[in-house]
């Protein structure tokens, strides 16, 4: 009875293989951490966006002011524009959420590395005010985020006095200018 001659592989081609996959591996890394990366800074412009056009929509049905404040614990105002928003009637135009039954909506952001900034004119205030009859009290402003230490953002939501929102890419210099034609820094 003849023996039919068996097929295998040797050790070191096995291990031949195994060191192809991990520098192949390793290569690819940087761009999918820059995927991942571009998906994230997506998700966190649409959010922003949608949270903009809900105050938006909310201010035009019920024909009142709607404020828009940054928060940490999505109860209260204050914090990182970075970690949620709160959307809340505000009758009074003043930003603060007195009352939990004007509560519209508590978004909180996805866990986001970077900073989320936020630069209104032409009032200072730490918060946007949409208002469904006067224009004459509202500000319009830009929000801008940058990743982790970054010199230049990666993208700007500038926010007009008619609450229309567009969004602002680096140009070939790397600079994006809000509204007033500044350059927003990181």
């Amino acid at each position: 009875m003849m023996r039919k001659p068996q097929h295998a592989y040797s050790f070191i081609e096995m291990l031949t293989v195994l060191v192809i996959i991990a520098i192949v591996a390793s290569l690819s890394l940087p761009s999918f951490n820059e995927f991942w990366q571009r998906d994230h800074d997506a998700e966190i412009k649409l959010q922003v966006l949608n949270a903009l056009q809900l105050a938006r929509e909310a201010a035009q049905i019920n024909s009142t002011s709607v404020a828009v404040c940054k928060s940490t614990d999505l109860i209260h105002c204050g914090g990182q524009w970075r970690e949620g928003v709160l959307i809340f009637v505000n009758a009074a135009e003043d930003g603060v959420l007195n009352n939990k039954n004007q509560l519209i909506a508590a978004i909180a952001f996805p866990k986001a590395t970077g900073q989320l900034l936020w630069r209104a004119f032409p009032f200072y205030r730490d918060y946007l005010l949409f208002s469904a009859i006067d224009t004459s009290n509202v500000n319009n402003g830009t929000f801008w985020y940058c990743r982790q230490q970054a010199t230049t953002p990666r993208f700007a939501i500038i926010v007009n006095q008619s609450y229309r929102a567009r969004v602002e890419y680096p140009d070939k210099n790397g600079v994006i200018l809000d509204g007033r034609g500044k350059a927003l820094v990181c």
